[in-house]
């Protein structure tokens, strides 16, 4: 169980609406992130994934490039073996997301020390924290909340790695290093998984990529849109490093056919600067056919 736990979140979970991944690859991007999601609630099409999404959306913010996204059930044997063929990918990080609760199928940590042949044990300074949860949970609940054997299952992790905290949830995430690949664990609640991911995996994503990634998007309208084609590759080859992504199933009977533009560079302000360059191209192109550009807020 990983979405929805009665004890595993400090709060209610609250679905946000994600902007879609977009794969494709831009260059001289050098910093690979493999992105793998666990659980049976995934691969049966009980929930969207949105989890995967979101950190494919965050990690090309942060000047990472996401290579491949993985999906497996709550089976020890697909976990290590995709774990293993991610271990084989051209990649600098795997991060992984569900499966670190107290229930019988939250069996991610397992998966994993069987793919990287190590043991799994308690570690003692998360046990502490979450021995203090339990006891804060049952002062606000006014119940005793026993820390069985199965919810200290939420404080164990690989042998050899380094505990991640989990400030607003219970289970504990985890990193560690393999062949040069830093590898996280991380809850699948997206509330606790999106805190961790902020404050533990974009610092390292930042440390080595030396990049960043902003988008803009625009709604495109015009009078035939097999035009935009030649006009978006010529732009591209203009500003390298860019990628413009065009939505052919979101065309609006008046306001046109949206379009978001991806610009890569060392800071911020460099990312902007080629965006306006890109935009400005674009409308130019576009004015000069009947067209228009407008801004999406």
């Amino acid at each position: 169980m990983h979405y929805c736990d009665a004890h595993a979140s400090w709060e209610q979970l609250h679905f946000s609406t994600i902007v879609p991944a977009i794969s494709e690859p831009i260059m001289n991007r050098e910093f690979g992130v493999e992105i793998i999601a666990t659980g049976n609630e995934i691969v049966y099409g009980r929930i969207v994934d949105t989890n995967s999404s979101w950190i494919a959306q965050r990690t090309a913010e942060e000047g990472g490039r996401v290579t491949r996204i993985g999906a497996v059930g709550d089976n020890i044997q697909e976990i290590k073996a995709i774990v293993t063929e991610a271990l084989s990918h051209t990649c600098d990080m795997i991060l992984i997301s569900g499966g670190l609760g107290p229930t019988f199928d939250d069996i991610t940590t397992e998966g994993v020390a069987q793919a990287l042949g190590r043991k799994t044990e308690l570690n003692q300074s998360s046990l502490k924290v979450l021995k203090e949860k339990y006891e804060a949970i049952s002062r606000i609940r006014k119940i005793s909340i026993e820390l069985t054997p199965q919810r200290q299952k939420m404080a164990r992790i690989l042998q050899g790695s380094e505990p991640v905290p989990n400030e607003i949830g219970l289970a504990v995430g985890m990193t560690t290093t393999v062949d040069n690949k830093t590898i996280f664990v991380l809850p699948g609640v997206p509330a606790e998984m999106k805190n961790m991911f902020e404050k533990y995996v974009v610092p390292e994503i930042r440390s080595k990529s030396g990049r960043q990634t902003r988008v803009q998007s625009v709604r495109v309208s015009m009078p035939t849109y097999g035009q935009l084609s030649p006009i978006v590759e010529q732009i591209m080859k203009q500003h390298p490093d860019t990628l413009i992504k065009t939505y052919a199933a979101d065309i609006h009977a008046t306001q046109g056919m949206k379009v978001d533009l991806l610009a890569t560079g060392k800071t911020d302000q460099t990312c902007h600067e080629i965006l306006r360059e890109m935009i400005t191209a674009l409308e130019n192109q576009i004015s000069s056919i009947g067209g228009a550009v407008r801004h999406i807020k």
